[in-house]
């Protein structure tokens, strides 16, 4: 799947083919949407990768923090833009994936 097909896909077929999506093609589609928005893949997954550990477990708009933080990071997002929300809420579910997926690899090496 190319990028381009990952944003126009509806969420409720994109949400199967994320699961069983490669490491690797999520990181890439991770990586180009980011660098659209004038950010960096790298310095937004460490950021996140800190940022997690830190939610509170109680709250129910966990992913709206999360969506805030990676808004926060990217420079050309604007508030007022829907195209710009939709970008920023489908690349803030696949870093959410690639964290999953990273953090279940390191657990299944110990």
């Amino acid at each position: 799947m190319k990028t381009f097909e990952l944003m126009q896909t509806p969420e409720s077929v994109l949400a199967p083919k994320l699961k069983v999506m490669k490491l690797k093609e999520l990181e890439k589609h991770a990586t180009k949407i980011l660098a659209n928005l004038g950010a960096n893949y790298e310095d937004v997954l460490r950021v996140l990768i800190k940022a997690v550990p830190k939610l509170d477990e109680g709250k129910t708009d966990r992913l709206q923090v999360v969506k805030n933080i990676v808004r926060d990071l990217v420079p050309t997002a604007s508030n007022e833009s829907d195209v710009d929300d939709k970008l920023i809420e489908r690349v803030t579910v696949i870093l959410i994936v690639i964290i999953t997926r990273k953090l279940q690899k390191i657990m299944s090496q110990t």
